[in-house]
């Protein structure tokens, strides 16, 4: 008679730690830190000239050597824009259609034609086109 109580009592015991178990894996350790969501990711990187230099990249410029001007460009948006160095500022370039080579304007008159990968009419303020011949530098 005795085994029954005993036997009842080991039943019981067993009983009482899966249930611990399994209250311990509903409910997990607060102090550990939730998953990183993703939207808490950094973005993946763009094409843009600021983007490269965030990502470490050195950039690369054309300069646009016209007689004794030098225009210095750079592109960005995979090549829709143009900035282009003029007398301290930076003129914003956008592609415009063109017959041939590629073409980059703004409102003001001021145009950038490449020809190639090694010549340029550039055109400033509305002024006479200047025929130019390009260098690709590296900052280092």
């Amino acid at each position: 008679m005795r085994q029954a109580p005993l036997s009842a009592a080991l039943i019981a015991l067993a009983l009482v730690a899966c249930s611990n178990e399994r209250a311990a894996d509903a409910h997990p350790n607060p102090a550990s830190p939730p998953p990183t969501p993703a939207a808490m990711e950094a973005p993946p990187p763009t094409g843009s000239l600021a983007a490269r230099e965030a990502e470490g990249e050195q950039p690369s410029t054309v300069s646009y050597h016209c007689g004794d001007r030098t225009y210095t460009v750079a592109y960005e948006d995979d090549g829709a824009t143009a900035l282009m160095q003029v007398d301290g500022r930076t003129l914003t370039l956008r592609t415009t259609p063109a017959a041939s080579g590629a073409r980059y304007a703004d409102d003001d008159g001021n145009v950038l034609w490449t020809k190639g990968s090694d010549e340029a009419d550039i055109t400033v303020r509305g002024a006479p086109a200047q025929v130019c011949r390009t260098s690709v530098e590296t900052d280092s």
